[in-house]
C-alpha cells in the first residue's frame, strides 16, 4: 500500500512516500483520462494504490508490477480505478464492478 498527500507536486508525494517516479508516472497514466496532472492537482490532494513490488532478497524494491488498486482525491472529487484480470481481456479496468474492487481496496487499509 502506498499512500500520500501532495504538498508541492505528486512525483514528491510518491517520492515522500518511499516510492519511486516510476510509481507517479503510472499513476498519471491511470488517472489521465479523469485528471489533467498539469492543472487539476492541488496541494492537499491524497492517494492510496495498491501496487505489486519485485523485491531483491535484501528487501530493496527491483520494480513494480500492476497497480491493483488506486484512489486519487482532487478536492471534492474522488477518483478510483481497480485493475483485475479476466479471462478475455487481462488487465483491463472496468468501472462497473466498482463495488467489488473497493470490497478489496479497503480491505488493504
Amino acid at each position: 500500500m502506498v499512500s500520500g498527500k501532495l504538498e508541492d507536486s505528486l512525483f514528491n508525494a510518491v517520492e515522500d512516500a518511499g516510492e519511486s517516479a516510476e510509481v507517479a508516472m503510472r499513476m498519471v497514466q491511470l488517472f489521465g483520462y479523469d485528471l489533467d496532472f498539469y492543472t487539476d492537482p492541488r496541494r492537499g490532494d491524497t492517494f492510496r494504490l495498491v501496487v505489486e513490488k519485485k523485491k531483491y532478497e535484501h528487501g530493496e524494491t527491483a520494480g513494480y508490477g500492476r497497480i491493483l488498486a488506486a484512489e486519487y482525491v482532487n478536492g471534492s472529487r474522488n477518483f478510483k480505478h481497480c485493475c483485475f484480470t479476466i479471462r478475455w481481456a487481462p488487465g483491463v479496468l472496468h468501472r462497473r464492478w466498482e463495488s467489488r474492487c473497493k470490497r478489496r481496496f479497503y480491505a488493504h487499509r
